[in-house]
């Protein structure tokens, strides 16, 4: 029916939120790498058209829309728009969408 629909899709995007919190963690979301140390670049810069395009891309093959995607960067990041996003958080969601392709 239309609400089990409804009920997989939050399940999904709760877990797809879950997996990009962790995947920009580990891509160092405090704005140092791995090591603890700045790299003196701009962490806080947009992310490209082209980082966003394929968000879109990599969450349409796997089933979200692009509402879903905004509510998954809004509760991992506090932005709805994906072209609001940094590099590194845009990075953090497209390794979450690779990786959760085949899960």
């Amino acid at each position: 029916t239309e609400r089990q629909v409804d009920e997989r899709r939050a399940s999904r995007r709760a877990v797809g939120t879950q997996r990009t919190r962790s995947a920009f963690r580990h891509h160092g979301g405090n704005g140092r790498n791995h090591n603890g140390h700045g790299n003196g670049r701009q962490d806080g810069d947009l992310c490209s058209p082209k980082q966003s395009n394929f968000i879109r891309s990599l969450g349409t093959q796997a089933g979200f829309t692009y509402d879903d995607l905004g509510y998954m960067a809004e509760e991992a990041f506090g932005k709805r728009d994906l072209r609001s996003l940094t590099k590194r958080e845009a990075s953090a969601l497209i390794d979450n969408l690779r990786n959760g392709e085949d899960q």
